[in-house]
């Protein structure tokens, strides 16, 4: 008598996407740049000229933070598609922004995607967060593929943010000085997207509730 076919099945009330990602996501993109002292985590970027250790309070165990940026050579179908001079710009749709931190509830995904820049609000940082977008898209439908997931219930949110240290003379015109804001403020940019930016000053910590409290489509 021959033996049974094997069949692989998923328990879909216990696989979740978080803990699909941190099963698959490579260990140096849950570490590099990211500190994680028990709820406080500290995300940096290190430039020449440019430096940001923001630090992030009462962050729950459950949600997955990741390095989103391009490390090293990736290999890619697209061609570089920038408008402004410099090498950084020329990923266009390649660009990513600095981190990702994932949500997962009953209901939704919430994804909050994260640039630090020396000066916000800034377009390169719009256009990272906005092509942030696809490859998170992309990565979601991969584990609804390995999970056999071919009708998911919940629906993806995702949040938009830079954090700076300065204001851009986008919204200093005049050479007018600012207070630090209290709370992140929206950045009519002309896009579909809803990005939020604020400035991070020495001493000063975020907790994550003010990134939850932003509206979200």
């Amino acid at each position: 008598m021959s033996s049974p076919l094997f069949v692989q099945t998923f328990d879909k009330t216990t696989l979740l996407f978080s803990d699909w990602l941190d099963e698959n996501i490579q260990d140096e993109r849950k570490t590099k740049n990211i500190h994680r002292n028990g709820s406080t985590v500290y995300l940096k970027e290190q430039k020449t000229g440019f430096g940001m250790n923001v630090r992030i309070e009462n962050v729950g165990q459950g949600l997955s933070i990741i390095n989103f940026e391009q490390m090293g050579k990736v290999t890619t179908y697209f061609k570089g598609r920038g408008k402004v001079k410099g090498e950084e710009w020329k990923r266009g749709f390649n660009n990513r922004c600095d981190f990702l931190v994932l949500e997962e509830t009953d209901d939704e995904y919430i994804a909050y995607l994260i640039e630090l820049k020396n000066k916000v609000p800034d377009q390169h940082a719009a256009s990272q967060l906005r092509w942030s977008a696809p490859y998170l898209k992309y990565i979601l439908e991969v584990y609804l593929e390995h999970s056999l997931m071919e009708c998911p219930e919940k629906k993806l949110n995702m949040k938009f943010f830079m954090v700076g240290t300065s204001y851009s003379g986008l919204v200093n015109k005049g050479g007018m000085k600012r207070q630090t804001a209290r709370m992140f403020e929206k950045w009519d940019v002309g896009t579909r997207l809803d990005m939020y930016y604020r400035l991070y000053t020495a001493g000063h910590r975020f907790e994550f509730s003010e990134f939850r409290e932003v509206a979200h489509a």
